[in-house]
């Protein structure tokens, strides 16, 4: 148990430091829980609702893509069709995901790093 604490005091010296203020500053444990649930939501939604609109749009274009391709050949044309939709549903998830998520993560971060340093009572997330 000493040695968590310990562990604990450490990191809140680090945060101290490294926001540059001497000492750890924070706002309520209400305001710090509401800011985090805000982060945790926001930003979880926004990664979920990139990462299915990325991968459908991947999934369409790559199969076009894949499709045309192989349209010379026409035999091969589902094949086509499945490969690039494979292809298109990864490179369009991993893309939906940052394009949709990273700029939520960002805005909600900025304000909980925020609501982090403030004193208790301050922020807009205060009763």
């Amino acid at each position: 148990m000493k040695k968590s604490v310990t562990t604990l005091a450490l990191i809140g010296t680090a945060a101290a430091t490294l926001l540059g203020t001497g000492t750890a500053m924070a706002a309520s444990p209400a305001e710090n829980k509401a800011s985090i649930d805000n982060f945790n939501s926001i930003t979880g939604a926004a990664t979920v609702g990139g990462t299915v609109a990325g991968t459908g749009a991947g999934l369409v274009a790559g199969c076009v893509i894949g499709g045309g391709l192989t349209a010379p050949t026409v035999v091969f044309v589902p094949a086509g069709c499945v490969a690039g939709a494979a292809t298109g549903a990864a490179i369009g998830g991993a893309l939906g995901t940052v394009v949709a998520g990273g700029p939520a993560a960002i805005a909600t971060g900025v304000d909980l790093a925020q609501t982090l340093q403030a004193a208790p009572g301050t922020t807009h997330w205060a009763q």
